[in-house]
C-alpha cells in the first residue's frame, strides 16, 4: 500500500509543478500607440526592448472583437522603443473592433520622470 501512496503522491507534486512552469509568463493585453489598418493587414505599434516581434502576440478573436496579447516577455536590455508589428487579417474579419487600450505616452516623457524621479532619491 504505501508505493502506491508514494506514486500518488509523485504524481501529484509533478502536475502542479508543470502548472507552475508553464504559467511563468501570462499573457496580457498589450497597449498600442499606433494603430494602421489596411485592406489586409493590420499594423500596431508596441514597446519593444529589441526582442519584439510578430510571434511574441497572440491576436484572440472574440466574434467581432479583436484583442491582442503578448503571449512571450521582451527581456532584452535595450532602452524601449515604439516598433510596428503588422499582422495579415483572414479574409472574413474585415470589420473589428479593437479592445486593446491606446496609450497616449510619450516615451521621452516617461524617461524623464523616471531620470527626475532617480535624481531625487539621490
Amino acid at each position: 500500500m504505501k508505493p502506491l501512496i508514494k506514486i500518488v503522491l509523485l504524481c501529484n507534486i509533478a502536475m502542479f509543478s508543470s502548472n507552475t512552469v508553464s504559467s511563468v509568463y501570462s499573457q496580457k493585453n498589450e497597449d498600442i500607440y499606433g494603430v494602421i489598418v489596411n485592406a489586409d493587414n493590420l499594423k500596431v505599434q508596441v514597446l519593444s526592448k529589441g526582442c519584439t516581434n510578430q510571434a511574441s502576440f497572440d491576436l484572440i478573436w472574440q466574434g467581432n472583437n479583436l484583442t491582442i496579447t503578448r503571449n512571450q516577455a521582451d527581456n532584452c536590455r535595450r532602452v524601449a522603443y515604439k516598433k510596428w508589428i503588422t499582422f495579415t487579417l483572414p479574409a472574413h474579419k474585415k470589420n473589428f473592433v479593437l479592445t486593446n487600450f491606446l496609450s497616449a505616452t510619450d516615451l521621452k516623457n516617461t524617461f524623464r520622470q523616471n531620470i527626475n524621479n532617480v535624481n531625487k532619491v539621490k
